[in-house]
C-alpha cells in the first residue's frame, strides 16, 4: 500500500482548503444574487440551481434565507462575509465577536426597561401602502418558492405547539428595491434590504425566516470615510426596522384571515447566523464557544427574563426586535415575554419566544 509523501499531503490539505473556501464564496454570491434583485431574478437564479443542485428547498433553507449577520467587527482586515460564513459553519474559531456576555446583559437590561415602560405606548398605524411609499416591494411567494420558504424543519415543533399547518399559513417577502423619499424629502436609492416571514394565524405564530435591514445594507455599502453617520442615516427609509415591517405584515395577514393581531402567541427567529447572537447562545447554554457548534435539539433550553441569561438574550438584536414590536404595539398585543427557548435543528440555531 502506497503512502503520500509529506509534500503531497500538504498539497492535498491546501487544495481542500481552497475548494472549501470557493464553495463558501459561491454560496454567498448566490445569496446576494437572490436577494439583491427582483422576483424575476430570484426565479431565474432558483431555476438554475434547481437544475444543478436538484433540491431548491435545502439550498434556500440552509443558505439564502438564513439570518444575515449585522456585526462588522469580526477580525478586522479579513473578508467579513467569508469569515461569518465560516464561523456559522463551524469552520473557524470565533475568538473575537465584538462583545462579551456581560455586554449583552447590559444591553438586555436597557431593553427590558423599555419593554416594561408601560407608560410609553405607541402603535403607528402603518400599512402595506406605507411600505410601498418607502421603497418596499411585496414580492410574490408562489408555487415551488412557497414550498421552499416554509420552515420544514419546524413542522414537528409547530405541531407540538398546536399550530395548525394546513390552514392560516401565509408568507411575506418584502424587498427594499425601489428608490424612496427619506425623512428630509430627498430622493434616495434603494438599499436592497429584505425581510421574509412565515405566519400561522390559526395559533398566532410569526416565523422570521430571513432578513437584512436597510441599516445593515447601507453600513455595508458605506466604506468611504466621507460617509458620516448623518449621511448614512439619510439613506434609511422611514420604515426600516424588522419590528415595523413584520408587524405590518402580521396585521395584513390577520385581516385577510379574519383573525385578531392581538392573538399573537409565538415568535420564532429561525436559522440565526449573526455571530454575536450565536456566541451568546453558546455561552449561556455552556456550549463549546470555540467550535461554533451548539447542539441543543428540541425541546432545547428555556430562559427567563429575570436571569442574566435572559437579559443576555434580550441584548441580541433578534430579541431586541421582538421587544420593540411588543413595546410599540402594547395597546394591541397586551402580552409580555413569558420565556425564551433556545433550540437547534441540525446545525441551525433558533429562538422561540412564548408570549403570555
Amino acid at each position: 500500500m502506497s503512502t503520500a509523501t509529506p509534500g503531497r499531503r500538504g498539497f492535498y490539505v491546501v487544495l481542500t482548503a481552497i475548494l472549501s473556501l470557493a464553495l463558501i464564496y459561491s454560496c454567498q454570491t448566490v445569496q446576494k444574487a437572490i436577494f439583491s434583485n427582483s422576483h424575476h431574478t430570484f426565479k431565474s437564479v432558483g431555476s438554475v440551481f434547481q437544475s444543478h443542485v436538484g433540491d431548491l428547498r435545502t439550498l434556500i433553507q440552509h443558505s439564502a434565507f438564513a439570518e444575515l449577520p449585522s456585526s462588522r467587527t469580526i477580525e478586522t482586515g479579513i473578508n467579513t462575509t467569508l469569515q461569518q460564513n465560516r464561523a456559522a459553519s463551524g469552520l473557524a474559531k470565533r475568538t473575537n465577536v465584538g462583545q462579551t456576555l456581560q455586554d449583552a446583559v447590559c444591553r438586555g437590561r436597557k431593553v427590558l426597561s423599555r419593554l416594561r415602560a408601560r407608560d410609553v405606548q405607541t402603535s403607528v398605524p402603518w400599512t402595506i401602502q406605507d411600505l410601498g411609499n418607502n421603497g418596499w416591494i411585496e414580492e410574490p411567494v408562489e408555487g415551488e418558492f412557497r414550498d421552499a420558504f416554509h420552515a420544514v424543519d419546524l413542522n414537528s415543533i409547530l405541531k407540538e405547539l398546536q399550530v395548525p399547518l394546513d390552514k392560516g399559513q401565509y408568507f411575506r417577502y418584502a424587498s427594499q428595491t425601489k428608490d424612496f423619499i427619506n425623512a428630509d424629502d430627498a430622493k434616495m436609492k434603494a438599499t436592497d434590504a429584505y425581510y421574509t416571514s412565515e405566519f400561522f394565524t390559526g395559533k398566532g405564530t410569526i416565523i422570521a425566516i430571513g432578513s437584512e435591514s436597510p441599516t445593515n445594507k447601507v453600513q455595508e455599502d458605506s466604506t468611504d470615510p466621507a460617509n458620516t453617520p448623518e449621511k448614512v442615516n439619510a439613506r434609511i427609509p422611514k420604515i426600516s426596522r424588522w419590528s415595523d415591517v413584520v408587524w405590518i405584515h402580521w396585521v395584513d395577514v390577520c385581516k385577510e384571515a379574519n383573525k385578531k393581531p392581538s392573538d399573537l402567541e409565538h415568535i420564532i427567529r429561525h436559522h440565526i447566523m449573526t455571530d454575536s447572537a450565536r456566541f451568546t447562545m453558546e455561552q449561556i447554554t455552556n456550549s463549546d464557544t470555540a467550535s461554533g457548534k451548539l447542539k441543543l435539539p428540541w425541546p432545547g433550553k428555556d430562559i427567563f427574563l429575570d436571569t442574566d441569561a435572559g437579559l443576555a438574550m434580550l441584548g441580541t438584536r433578534h430579541l431586541n426586535g421582538i421587544a420593540w414590536m411588543l413595546h410599540d404595539h402594547r395597546s394591541v398585543v397586551k402580552k409580555d415575554i413569558e420565556k425564551i427557548r433556545i433550540f437547534t435543528t441540525g446545525l441551525n440555531y433558533n429562538i422561540l419566544v412564548f408570549l403570555k
